[in-house]
């Protein structure tokens, strides 16, 4: 039963470097960095840091249909 309540409580963000305009997707952001933000790209796998983002929390739907 607690495996069913973790896989409900699933979170998708989408964040964009305003820099640059990319859009990267992910399900978990490490905030511990002083300053940055870091997490991995769902679409390439690449680990990436950021020290300016905007962070949008999307639903399931939009995850996928962005990184498949």
């Amino acid at each position: 039963m607690m495996a069913g309540l973790a896989f409900g409580c699933a979170r998708y963000y989408r964040v964009t470097d305003p820099a640059s305009g990319k859009a990267y997707h992910t399900t978990e952001i490490d905030r511990s960095r002083r300053g940055f933000i870091e997490f991995e790209d769902a679409k390439s796998g690449d680990r990436v840091t950021l020290q300016s983002s905007e962070v949008k929390k999307i639903t399931k739907y939009e995850f996928e249909r962005d990184t498949h």
